[in-house]
């Protein structure tokens, strides 16, 4: 008797594990089916976390349909629909970001001192070998406007031998190095580094400018993908890596960048933002890496 109940019991529960595996997968490919369909804006309930913050789509005022972005006869007919038209984004950006070499340090603040050492001259050589090896046919190469940055863009190309056609022709300033918002927390040490209000306050609005321009998703005439190396500096792209994440930029004092190592973004037509990859510095030996 008592073996039969134990029995019929091991065969009850089986049935309702089978019943709920079944709705389980029912309910999965409803979902899957809801999520899967094309350029979609979904409103999930927010999450139980504090400062919970949703996805802002029109970050770079380029969301389809917003207002005041198109011209009216360019203007898709609705936001978020399977438009074909010229009006709407197809290609994506794909941004990589690379800190400048070791440099020599000195006291003065005359930039043209600030030139690359002998092993920063290494690392600018081991990154533009990286690079060269990924198999990727780059469309364009800027720096900022310090020397360092320069002279480590010139040595990645030289080292770069199967981009004939790329040069370096741009030295932008906007991509100079600088503090782009008080981090939070502050730097453990404030007797060696505290920033002037005055200075942030400079270097901050610049340095989102710089972020406003680099970072958007692709033009609508653009038809093919684009891969994209812009060389500048530690502070400028743990803000931008903040910025373009969504996540607070007053963290960017948390994030380590090495000398030379490499991050890549890649911007969808749709407004999402991928990062691969942040302060990738494995292709430098370790007894080579700086910070």
């Amino acid at each position: 008797m008592f073996r039969n109940i134990v029995k019929l019991s091991a065969i009850s529960a089986g049935v309702v594990a089978s019943i709920a595996g079944t709705v389980a997968v029912v309910n999965a490919k409803s979902n899957c089916d809801d999520l899967g369909q094309k350029n979609k804006r979904y409103s999930f309930p927010e999450a139980d976390l504090p400062n919970f913050k949703k996805w802002n789509w029109n970050w770079d005022r380029l969301e389809p349909g917003s207002p005041g972005i198109w011209p009216e006869s360019n203007k898709p007919d609705e936001p978020c629909s399977e438009t074909s038209g010229k009006s709407v984004p197809k290609a994506r950006r794909n941004i990589i970001l690379v800190r400048h070499g070791q440099y020599n340090t000195d006291d003065t603040d005359d930039d043209k001192n600030h030139t690359l050492t002998a092993l920063g001259q290494e690392q600018a050589a081991l990154t533009g070998q990286k690079l060269n090896s990924m198999g990727i046919k780059f469309d364009s190469i800027t720096s900022s406007k310090m020397i360092r940055a320069i002279q480590t863009a010139c040595t990645m190309l030289e080292n770069m031998k199967t981009q004939d056609c790329l040069k370096l022709e741009v030295n932008d300033p906007l991509l100079n190095e600088g503090v782009p918002t008080i981090p939070e927390p502050p730097y453990r040490r404030p007797d060696l580094w505290c920033p002037e209000p005055r200075d942030v306050l400079v270097d901050g609005s610049r340095i989102e400018s710089a972020f406003r321009k680099y970072f958007h998703r692709a033009d609508p005439s653009q038809e093919k993908d684009s891969w994209e190396i812009i060389v500048c500096h530690g502070n400028v792209i743990r803000y931008f890596a903040c910025r373009a994440l969504q996540f607070p930029p007053e963290g960017w004092l948390r994030i380590s960048i090495d000398h030379c190592s490499i991050a890549r973004f890649t911007i969808l037509p749709t407004g999402e933002v991928i990062l691969r990859g942040l302060g990738d510095s494995g292709h430098i030996p370790y007894d080579k890496a700086t910070a």
